[in-house]
């Protein structure tokens, strides 16, 4: 069959087809010249779509980031983005498992190392320590990286607003993700050591053998008594004795049942002791201040005082002795010192000629420097 069979048997129809267009598709208003787009009012100076800019008759860059903030209704899916993923990232949990392990390893030691004994003293201050030096280390990273690409940074945020630098540190992760992982592990090793493993002898940390300092108005007396400013009162052991039992008689008549009183303190210095047969010191003799004078306030037993400082202070006195009592008093086998060591002692309560009844050491509070004295 050739192509004139063909031709002749098709219809003869002198009709015309023609296409007809929706009337809701045919494009209404404003249209862009270039592509079609139709414009909005807003959009009249500017093609959207082509960024065709008729005024000007050229073409400009459309930012629709820009856009789409400005006019929350331009957005599209396109330009809305990927949705977020519940799914953590990796550097999250490789820094959870930095943290956890400290925590595992921490209560760890707790548990296997004996209560107040030295192996979980030297691993809790071992831990601390590098601990902190690998946080401290971290953080002046993090710190230095923030300040030269923030420019609101300032160098008190160093110390006052450390979380505002892991805060932009964390979102440029997992850049230099290992400065976030050593940094933050080592913090979480600072705190378990103090939380959770404990054992650091924090009395010994605070105790820098500072010495007490006596009260100002025995130094006073004593400064006075120095210089000869006291009064000349020699006593004999019998008057000294009356000090504490001559004004101290009650009518038996009259006696009543004693209330119970708080004991007292007051600071003391040392002006001589006296020893047993064994040569060891077991009384002090004292002086302190009475209305503004030095007097004999009596002696006071050494016992209760811990074995290495009663050794100490008497080395101390042995080095100081004396051939005469710094305030005039005489006791028979008594050894005189200088005025340089001073006490503090409680007592039930004081006589009128500065005598203390029932005195007890309580503390000692180291020395005083007098001259020539």
């Amino acid at each position: 069959m050739d192509i004139d069979q063909l031709l002749d048997e098709l219809p003869e129809d002198d009709s015309v087809s023609t296409l007809t267009l929706d009337a809701d598709i045919v494009p209404s208003g404003p249209c862009c010249e270039k592509c079609a787009a139709p414009l909005s009012a807003h959009e009249s100076l500017v093609c959207q779509q082509c960024g065709w800019y008729a005024s000007i008759g050229s073409y400009v860059e459309i930012d629709r980031s820009w856009e789409v903030a400005t006019d929350p209704e331009l957005a599209t899916e396109a330009d809305a983005g990927p949705a977020p993923s519940a799914k953590l990232p990796a550097w999250a949990w490789i820094l959870a498992c930095c943290i956890v392990g400290v925590i595992v390893e921490s209560v760890a030691v707790r548990l296997i190392t004996a209560d107040g004994g030295g192996l979980r003293t030297l691993w809790s201050l071992s831990q601390l320590f590098i601990g902190f030096v690998a946080f401290t280390f971290c953080h002046t990273l993090c710190f230095l990286q923030v300040m030269k690409n923030e420019a609101d940074i300032k160098m008190l945020d160093y110390l006052l607003r450390p979380i505002k630098t892991w805060s932009i540190s964390f979102r440029g992760m997992p850049d230099r993700g290992w400065v976030c992982y050593v940094g933050l592990s080592g913090l979480t090793a600072a705190a378990m050591s103090l939380l959770v493993i404990g054992g650091i002898p924090y009395e010994r940390l605070l105790d820098w053998n500072v010495e007490k300092k006596a009260k100002f108005n025995l130094m006073g007396a004593i400064l006075d008594q120095a210089q000869g400013n006291a009064e000349d009162d020699d006593k004999s052991l019998e008057e000294a004795v009356s000090d504490f039992a001559g004004q101290a008689e009650l009518d038996d008549n009259k006696k009543k049942k004693p209330s119970k009183k708080v004991r007292q303190k007051v600071d003391c210095i040392i002006i001589g002791y006296m020893t047993n047969q064994a040569g060891e010191i077991r009384t002090l003799l004292l002086a302190a201040e009475h209305y503004s004078k030095l007097r004999y306030a009596g002696n006071v037993q050494v016992t209760g005082l811990p074995v290495e400082d009663l050794q100490t202070l008497t080395k101390k006195l042995v080095a100081s002795q004396t051939y005469k009592p710094f305030v005039r008093i005489s006791i028979d086998e008594a050894t005189w010192v200088k005025p340089k060591h001073l006490v503090r002692v409680s007592y039930k309560r004081r006589g009128k000629q500065g005598g203390l009844f029932g005195a007890k050491l309580e503390d000692l509070l180291g020395e005083v420097n007098l001259g020539s004295q």
